[in-house]
């Protein structure tokens, strides 16, 4: 299906539907890569009872836009609100049923800077949960990084739409090689990032930390330890930044590279949303979120 944005451009979504569905899942997909790759995701949620709903971000998979461009974090969260709101208009995310907003590594930046913009939206469903995979909350920087920061900075407007290779390789997301194999292959995914989306990064970076202290739901944070290509420590830092830190439960994998959920051993991250949820689902739905924290107190595991 597609949805059309407040500039117009066209956004690709899809939905996936379970018979007497006792909640509602969104996801939110990370750089260079498209909703089509949480197949899997998608399968565990179903048995779960939870409606799946998924979009690409614009600019990758079957959404309009220049390949890894845009402008602003807000141009993502234009495009979230048209997604949603569809979704609500048309009676398939209703205050009934728990909601819970899953981002992939960008998809994790823009889901926590949208939330203080959905929050304002009185039309739709509380999120019951956060579930941030490998959130992209500081970038592992090295000295070319940095030079491109600086050269990005300065280029003249008519630049900033120009594409560059991002640098990630299918290597650095997952140590299964059939899972390699099947990104280096795939279509829909491209190694494309612009200035402007690199400067757009950057200012959603140091908003976080002003927007965090909004956050009043549970969240669940999965690390790879040997992730490259994000920077775990801020990641880390977030428990200390949120209204109530006994919301955030952190799962680092050691031995996990930037994709749990295309990991050789990905049935354990998979095992550690189940759990996740099914807390979140049985807490009374009064007061639920003082709930989980009681359960959650020091909740920081590795595997």
């Amino acid at each position: 299906m597609i949805v059309r944005s407040a500039d117009g451009t066209l956004i690709f979504c899809e939905s996936f539907r379970t018979a007497k569905a006792r909640g509602a899942l969104l996801v939110v997909h990370g750089i260079g890569e498209h909703s089509g790759r949480y197949e899997e995701l998608v399968e565990h949620a179903l048995r779960l009872r939870l409606n799946v709903h998924l979009f690409d971000l614009r600019g990758h998979g079957r959404s309009q836009g220049v390949r890894g461009h845009f402008k602003s974090l807000a141009d993502h969260h234009a495009d979230m609100d048209a997604w949603i709101s569809h979704l609500v208009d048309s009676g398939e995310l209703n205050a009934g049923l728990p909601c819970f907003l899953l981002g992939h590594s960008l998809g994790g930046l823009i889901a926590l800077t949208f939330l203080a913009r959905y929050l304002q939206k009185p039309s739709y469903p509380e999120i019951t949960g956060l579930l941030l995979s490998s959130p992209l909350l500081g970038l592992r920087w090295n000295p070319l990084r940095l030079l491109e920061a600086q050269v990005a900075r300065h280029l003249p407007s008519f630049l900033l739409s120009l594409q560059v290779p991002t640098g990630i390789s299918a290597k650095q997301l997952t140590h299964d090689r059939l899972e390699q194999k099947r990104y280096e292959e795939d279509p829909l995914v491209h190694g494309w990032i612009t200035p402007a989306a690199f400067l757009a990064i950057e200012d959603g970076l140091t908003s976080v930390n002003r927007l965090l202290p909004q956050l009043r739901s549970p969240i669940l944070l999965l690390l790879g330890g040997q992730d490259e290509v994000v920077d775990n420590n801020e990641s880390l830092q977030l428990r200390k930044k949120v209204a109530d830190p006994r919301l955030v439960e952190v799962k680092v994998f050691h031995r996990f590279f930037h994709e749990p959920l295309h990991e050789s051993k990905k049935e354990r991250a998979h095992l550690e949303i189940k759990k996740w949820i099914l807390k979140c689902l049985q807490a009374p739905k009064k007061g639920s979120s003082k709930s989980f924290a009681k359960e959650a107190i020091g909740k920081e595991t590795s595997h």
